[in-house]
C-alpha cells in the first residue's frame, strides 16, 4: 500500500487535484463574467422554460428532498460528524476540512448581491416545500445548494477515488454522477437557472479538491492501509 500512501504518490496526487481546482476557480471566474454580461440569458431560459415540457412527480419529490438534504443547516451537521470521525482518526486539525464550504459561502453571498442574474420567474417554480432557511440576496449567482452539493460529493469522490480499486473508483465515479443530477434537480424545480447550478458546482468542487487529495492519504495511512 505505500505506492498510495507514501510521499511521492501523496505529492502527485495533491498537484492533479490542485491544478484541477486552479482550473474549477478559472472556470468560475470567467462564467461570472459571462453571467455579468449576460450573456448565457439566452442559454439559461431555453433550458429552464424547456423543463416544462417534463413533467415528472418523481424529479419534482426527488427536488425536495435533495434541497432539504443539503440546505445550510444540514450541510453544517454532515461537517460536525466528519469532523468528529476525522478528529477520532487522529487528523489533528485536518478534521477541521470537512467545514470548509463555509470559506465560499461568502463568495456565494456577494456574488448573489453585486451579479446580475434575478431569480427565476415565480410561475415557473414546482409547488415543492422549503421548510428551512432561504435567505434573499437579491439575485441566484450562484446556487448554495449546488456549492455544496459540489463540495461534499467532490470531497466523497477524491477519497474513494484514492483508495484505489475497481469497486472503490466506480462509487467516487457515482459520487460526482449524483453530484451532477442533485445540481439539474435545482433546475428542474426552478430555483436556479443552469448558470447558477455549473457555478455553484464549480466553485464547491474547486475548494474540495485541494483539500481531499491532502487528507486522502493521511486518513488511509491512519486506518492502516
Amino acid at each position: 500500500m505505500a505506492s498510495r500512501t507514501g510521499p511521492s504518490a501523496t505529492t502527485t496526487g495533491w498537484r492533479i487535484e490542485y491544478a484541477l481546482a486552479l482550473a474549477g476557480l478559472f472556470f468560475f471566474v470567467a462564467l461570472s463574467v459571462l453571467v455579468q454580461l449576460r450573456v448565457l440569458a439566452p442559454l439559461d431560459h431555453a433550458v429552464t422554460f424547456g423543463k416544462l415540457t417534463i413533467e415528472n412527480p418523481v424529479l419534482e419529490v426527488i427536488g425536495a428532498v435533495t434541497g432539504i438534504m443539503f440546505s445550510a443547516e444540514l450541510s453544517l451537521g454532515y461537517s460536525a460528524l466528519g469532523a468528529l470521525y476525522l478528529w477520532r482518526r487522529g487528523l489533528g486539525l485536518w478534521a477541521l476540512a470537512p467545514f470548509a464550504f463555509v470559506v465560499a459561502t461568502p463568495v456565494e453571498m456577494v456574488l448573489k448581491r453585486f451579479v446580475n442574474q434575478p431569480y427565476v420567474p415565480a410561475d415557473l417554480h414546482s409547488s415543492v416545500p422549503y421548510p428551512l432557511t432561504v435567505v434573499e440576496l437579491g439575485g441566484a449567482y450562484p446556487s448554495g445548494h449546488a456549492l455544496r452539493t459540489g463540495f461534499f460529493l467532490t470531497f466523497l469522490a477524491v477519497v474513494l477515488w484514492q483508495r484505489g480499486g475497481f469497486g472503490w473508483r466506480a462509487a467516487a465515479a457515482g459520487a460526482l454522477l449524483l453530484a451532477l443530477f442533485i445540481a439539474y434537480t435545482r433546475v428542474y424545480v426552478g430555483d436556479h437557472w443552469l448558470s447558477d447550478v455549473v457555478a455553484g458546482l464549480a466553485l464547491g468542487a474547486s475548494t474540495a479538491l485541494p483539500l481531499a487529495a491532502t487528507l486522502a492519504p493521511r486518513l488511509a495511512a491512519r486506518a492502516g492501509c
